[in-house]
Parts: structure tokens; sequence; C-alpha cells
């Protein structure tokens, strides 16, 4: 009888072959992509033209397109990961994905990468997030999950804008920012959207204020408008803390600095008494608003007027302790 010995096969040389099936495999289906890429090429006007449409259509799209951040004194602001998604599904033939590659002790790392099939160009990029607080203890399991998502957005974020060009990104990035911010018509319901929001995340409106180092809720402009709505995104993509980032004025100077011993509510009284006339400039005098208040107040339920006050800050004073300012925005608030 006659033994036949089966040759022995390895465990390494298992995975070996395993990764090379698997290779092949991958290696075929993108030639396969990039076949029929280059049998449908794309549109890049009809892209533009498409990806506008939706943007113009869905206000809510618009204000997820860009995002901004306080970072050194400076504010940085760009296309977000929403725009990076819906220029991916617009261009097609692009294969664009993100993932977490390495938690460490003390930082993870997240991967981007992105391919077109029809350019045959690719870009890949690597986000280290830290996962330590400022006394160096490491997150909790779900503070590490939270900081993988905001550096797998950004690295997809970035990895997308390298391969899709500026100049179809940048005019979609522009077009949203105007939409959301918009005229002096959508200036107060942007103003109150932000002020709604940060109050819902316990920030009120006098620490805003104090951030944004404006007087009053009427001196906010379009571009304070833009940056908080902006970092309303990089802040839902868990890109940075909201106590972090309020706990500084938006140019980087801290709110508890010597000159304002008080800290917040303080430097918040300080901007309002130092330029307390600036919103009521050619408006009626103080006493026809306080007039004007006190008669909308009389029928007020006294949950809105504690509501209003709230909203701007001066739960503890009255009218008569009101700036021009403070007054007009108490009767816009008694009057909605």
């Amino acid at each position: 009888m006659t033994t036949t010995m089966e040759p022995e096969v390895t465990t390494a040389e298992l995975v070996a072959l395993d990764t090379a099936v698997i290779e092949q495999q991958t290696r075929a289906q993108i030639e396969i992509q990039m076949d029929f890429a280059a049998r449908n090429p794309r549109n890049t006007v009809q892209v533009s033209k498409r990806c506008r449409e939706l943007i113009e259509s869905d206000r809510g799209l618009a204000a997820q397109c860009f995002y901004s951040l306080p970072r050194a004194g400076k504010t940085i602001s760009g296309p977000s990961v929403r725009l990076a998604e819906l220029a991916v599904y617009e261009m097609r033939h692009i294969l664009a994905e993100a993932r977490v590659v390495e938690i460490g002790d003390k930082a993870l790392t997240a991967q981007g990468s992105v391919m077109d099939l029809e350019r045959n160009i690719a870009a890949r990029v690597e986000i280290r997030a830290r996962i330590t607080n400022k006394n160096g203890n490491r997150y909790n399991d779900d503070m590490i999950t939270t900081t993988a998502n905001a550096a797998i957005a950004k690295a997809y974020r970035t990895a997308v804008f390298k391969v899709i060009p500026g100049y179809i990104v940048s005019p979609l990035w522009n077009l949203a920012r105007d939409i959301t911010v918009g005229n002096a018509a959508k200036k107060r319901e942007n103003r109150d959207r932000c002020v709604e929001y940060y109050g819902n995340l316990g920030i009120p409106e006098a620490r805003i204020l104090a951030h944004l180092r404006r007087p009053s809720i009427l001196d906010v402009t379009a571009e304070d408008l833009e940056y908080l709505l902006g970092l309303k995104n990089s802040l839902e993509a868990g890109e940075v803390d909201v106590d972090e980032v309020f706990q500084k004025t938006k140019d980087g100077a801290p709110l508890n600095e010597p000159e304002v011993p008080g800290g917040l509510d303080d430097l918040a009284d300080k901007l309002n008494d130092d330029e307390k006339t600036t919103a009521a400039d050619g408006a009626e005098d103080l006493t026809e608003h306080r007039e004007r208040a006190n008669a909308l107040m009389e029928g007020a339920p006294g949950e809105i007027i504690d509501s209003a006050f709230k909203k701007i800050g001066v739960g503890d004073k009255t009218v008569d302790d009101l700036t021009g300012a403070q007054l007009i925005r108490l009767i816009e608030l008694l009057n909605e």
C-alpha cells in the first residue's frame, strides 16, 4: 500500500494566499470601474449645476456646507464634510472612504482615501486626534468614539478636496454661505437661531456676545453669524468642544483676563457700557423705548418676559437699567 504525503500548508501561507486573492479581486473591480468611467465621462458643468440646484432648493443643506473654527486667535473656515459628500455624489466615478487605522494611548489616527476613477487621480491623508484631556487622562470609550468620528469626517473631507478641484468646490461653498447668511431680512432669523442653538448648549446670549466682543445682539454682524453657524457645524461634527470655544473670545483672548475681573458677565457688561448707544443711534430716545417696553410687558405672560430678559442676558435688571440696544432687543422679543 502506497501512502501519499500531502504537503503541509502553514497559516502564514494561507494568509498570503488570501491576501493575494483579495488584491486581485480588488484590482479587477477597480479596472472595471475605471473602464466604465472612461466610457461614461462626467460633465463638470452639469455637476456644478446639479450641486447648485440642490443647495439653492434646501436651505438646511446650504447651512451644513461650511464650517468655522477658532484657532490661535484666527478663524479657520472652509467647505464642510457635507459639501464633500454632495460633491462626491454628483461627480460620480469617485471612490471615497475614511476609517480609523490606529488607536494609541494618547492619540488615534484616521485615514481618508479618495480616487477619481475617470481622471486616475488619488489622494490619501491621515489625521491624528488627541484622546487625552488637558490633564493627560485618557478619554472614556464614548469620548474616544466621538473623537474618532470627528477625525474620520475630517480625513474624508480633506482627502475629497484634494481630488475634486477648487473651481467646482469654491463657488458651491460661497453659494452656501450666501444663502445661509443671506440679506438683512434673514439676519434676525439667523441671530435668533444662533441664540437658541447655543442657549440649548448652555451658552447664554451674554457669553456669545463676550466671545464675539459685541456690545449687544443688535451689533452682531453677518460675518459673526456666518462664524456662529459654521461653528455649529464643527461642534456637531465633534471637531471642537463648546466649553473650550467659549472660554475665550473669538480672537483668542481669555474671557477671565485680569482687566475684566468678573469674567464673562462683567466683560459683556463692560462692552455694553462702552458702546451702549451704538445700536440706538438714530432711533427713538430711551424714554420712548422704555415706555413701549413697559406697555408690552403689561399684557405679556410672566414666562415670556422672563425668557426675553434671559435672552438679552440681563435677568436681574429692570427696564430702567437697560441700554438703548437692549431695549430695542427686548421690544423685538416681546413683539414675537
